[in-house]
């Protein structure tokens, strides 16, 4: 009974151990999403904010170029017109790189800073050009290469002579000084990174030297995870994703790692833009190292509380072993004493016990009774080989 009892104590310790580490990796695994979840919210939160003054950013420039639009040197095309588009330039050419007016055939009539070459050059071929052209509305572009020679985007606005379109004003501004204005700000944590994709996929921004102004798919060598991402963010104006990404300081796919990622997209009048912050599982680690110790250190402290405990009860049910062996062996020597007693007290045969020394230490009745002696008290103290009653051969031999 008793050696059952222990056998399940001893079973107890791996099963304990076992349903503890399942809490742990469950509290740890459930505290990890929560912690992603919070993350995620976070950095959505940044990539939101960040939106919002792209788009307050166009409404403001919409509004000043609309005004501008609307003064009557400027629809008239008069000197005093250049002479407002040179001062608008002046004002605003920490943030934009030109200022244009195009006619209502989508040739360039001035720019400034001025570059003669590009004067009277017919830019029908740019698509946001021919969409103006098309709806006399206001155009933000994608990523193009401007007439001046360099990669930007464009906004125009249209120029009325009361209700005839008379052509727009446009301003270019660079994608590498429009992101950093925006996103360059973006502290993300760890190994996080921030992009920005326009409505054809084409990166407006990215931390990564060489792909802006490239298509995603291309800079992520056409992966496939890459090709939902793009079908999700087109179905969502925000959410999150696991997506693989190439790391950035290498160059094939095969390298690539998975990564967490936010969307929210920024809406104009004719497009839009998303922008994407992307950060690795060990950025999330990071702030659960702390609580990941603690667990760990907690775990380990029931470990050895268990072993010890177990390690006692191990040592415990030796002394028990021990106990009841020596029990044993108390019963089984009393019992032969007590054969032996009563062997001794009923023999009829007379028997006598001397030690090595031979001193004698007991009689029984047989042999008092042999000698006439009425108790043992009498020979008490008597020793055999001092005794007269043998010669000394027969006292060496019993020696």
């Amino acid at each position: 009974m008793l050696k059952t009892k222990f056998s399940k104590r001893y079973l107890m310790l791996p099963i304990v151990l076992v349903i503890f580490y399942i809490l742990f990796i469950m509290i740890y695994l459930d505290i990890k999403k929560r912690t992603i979840k919070e993350f995620n919210t976070e950095q959505l939160m940044l990539a939101q904010t960040a939106g919002q003054g792209i788009s307050n950013f166009f409404k403001d420039f919409q509004a000043n170029m609309q005004f501008t639009a609307e003064l009557p040197d400027i629809i008239n095309g008069t000197t005093a017109g250049d002479s407002i588009l040179l001062n608008f330039y002046k004002r605003h050419k920490d943030v934009i790189e030109a200022v244009s007016r195009v006619d209502n055939k989508g040739r360039i009539i001035n720019t400034f800073p001025e570059i003669k070459e590009i004067i009277g050059r017919d830019i029908t071929y740019q698509a946001h050009v021919r969409e103006i052209l098309s709806s006399h509305k206001p155009v933000i572009s994608d990523v193009f290469t401007a007439a001046q020679g360099y990669q930007a985007i464009a906004m125009h606005v249209p120029i009325y002579k009361d209700t005839t379109y008379q052509g727009s004003v446009a301003i270019l501004i660079s994608i590498d000084r429009l992101g950093k204005i925006f996103l360059g700000k973006i502290r993300v944590r760890g190994t996080g990174k921030v992009w920005m994709l326009s409505q054809n996929n084409i990166e407006l921004y990215c931390t990564v030297p060489g792909h802006t102004g490239r298509h995603f798919l291309t800079n992520n060598h056409q992966d496939s995870a890459s090709t939902g991402f793009l079908e999700k963010i087109r179905g969502q104006q925000s959410g999150t994703a696991t997506l693989v990404l190439p790391d950035s300081s290498l160059k094939t796919i095969l390298q690539s790692i998975e990564k967490y990622v936010v969307f929210s997209r920024t809406s104009f009048d004719n497009t839009y833009w998303t922008i994407v912050i992307s950060y690795h599982e060990k950025d999330v680690f990071a702030s659960l190292t702390t609580l990941r110790n603690r667990l760990v250190f907690t775990f380990l402290i029931l470990f050895l509380i268990l072993s010890y405990y177990f390690y006692s009860i191990a040592n415990f049910r030796k002394v028990i072993k021990e106990e009841e062996k020596r029990k044993r062996a108390e019963k089984t020597l009393q019992e032969s004493e007590e054969k032996f007693r009563t062997m001794f007290e009923k023999s009829p045969i007379g028997i006598e016990l001397y030690r090595a020394d031979g001193l004698q230490v007991d009689a029984n009745p047989a042999s008092m009774s042999m000698f006439g002696i009425s108790g043992f008290s009498e020979v008490s103290g008597f020793n055999l080989f001092e005794g007269t009653s043998l010669d000394n051969e027969k006292k060496q031999r019993l020696k």
